[in-house]
């Protein structure tokens, strides 16, 4: 597998180069949410939408948590876009051996409490529309120490326009339930929050 490393100069410029891509695309950025993370580390599982997503997450991550970020990838993806292992990116291959090594990885980055792992479990884009989110086998895997180490954070991310022409981005945010620490169920919970997040939404009036 290809394993993150975090480049200074690469990190500085990527975290510059997301900050003006998004203000320059769209008009507002909201973010919704309560998650205290604080001296815990955080596995950030995301939908998945947009080549945007990266960004998006990483723009979430400066501005609130404020972690070491990292970052799953495909690892076909990963070889095309080396520079991404120099900010935080790190590989993922769809064959047995390699899904294992990848979220060992994963959880030896979570036992520090200075990192953010962020993942799309879902392994794939899908369309914004469809929220019948199903999670790739193997997530459950991944060595959640408990409260007192990690903290597991959803995202659910949408994009408005309403009556402007440059649409509002919504990051809507919060930390799984402890039980999730045991019943690895968070295919489940995503559902739940993201409908939550959902009955949130449409009740924006403009």
């Amino acid at each position: 597998m290809i394993e993150a490393r975090h480049n200074p100069f690469v990190y500085s410029f990527l975290s510059c180069y997301a900050k003006i891509k998004i203000r320059n695309n769209f008009r507002e950025v909201v973010m919704k949410g309560e998650a205290d993370v604080s001296g815990r580390s955080v596995l950030l599982l995301s939908n998945h939408i947009s080549w945007w997503d990266g960004f998006w997450a990483f723009f979430l991550n400066d501005s609130l948590f404020r972690k070491h970020f990292y970052f799953m990838m495909n690892e076909t993806e990963l070889k095309k876009r080396k520079l991404f292992s120099q900010v935080g990116g790190f590989s993922i291959a769809n064959r047995g051996r390699s899904v294992f090594q990848a979220l060992d990885y994963a959880s030896a980055l979570l036992r520090q409490p200075e990192n953010l792992v962020l993942i799309y479990p879902q392994g794939k884009l899908h369309s914004a529309q469809d929220h019948d989110f199903r999670f790739k086998k193997g997530i459950e895997r991944l060595n959640i120490a408990g409260d007192e180490q990690s903290k597991v954070v959803f995202l659910f991310q949408l994009v408005d326009y309403y009556q402007h022409p440059k649409p509002t981005l919504f990051l809507y945010y919060g930390e799984a339930d402890p039980v999730i620490y045991r019943q690895k169920n968070y295919e489940e919970q995503y559902r739940a929050f993201s409908e939550k997040s959902l009955l949130e939404h449409k009740k924006i009036v403009v």
